[in-house]
């Protein structure tokens, strides 16, 4: 049995960019959503060891997209490291996996409900989308 090697983790410098999956699942309440904007809930840490992203250098959306369990139920945000840095708790860390070497995480998200909702919204304002929903999947979800 062949020996495993750790994978080689990089800086990320700060004018990179960070990809993020978001499923549309995670929509809530279809009111008041609107196309463009990226849903705070696209910001969670449900595990508790940082939040799942992809280093653009190594990962592209499409494929960031292709490697998620349901694709066609995803869209893409996109972030800047170095505004991601401008948060003063958060920390962007490479955490390459064999699947995807651009795997990254953002941590630091508080336990404190109103500080993490806060956190959650400036990161909102620093996302933009890459691979938008699929509206059309969005609205199916609904029943509308």
């Amino acid at each position: 049995m062949a020996k495993k090697l750790p994978l080689k983790v990089k800086n990320i410098p700060d004018k990179d960019f960070l990809f993020r999956n978001f499923n549309l699942k995670l929509i809530i309440k279809l009111r008041g959503y609107s196309a463009h904007e990226v849903p705070i809930n696209a910001f969670r840490d449900e595990k508790g060891h940082g939040m799942s992203t992809a280093w653009e250098k190594y990962c592209s959306a499409k494929k960031l997209r292709r490697l998620s369990k349901a694709p066609k139920s995803n869209g893409v945000i996109k972030m800047n490291v170095g505004n991601i840095r401008k948060i003063p708790v958060l920390l962007v860390i490479h955490k390459p996996t064999m699947r995807n070497y651009g795997h990254s995480l953002i941590k630091g998200l508080p336990d404190n409900r109103a500080e993490k909702l806060k956190l959650r919204s400036r990161l909102k304002d620093l996302s933009e989308w890459v691979i938008p929903l699929n509206m059309t999947l969005v609205k199916s979800h609904f029943n509308i």
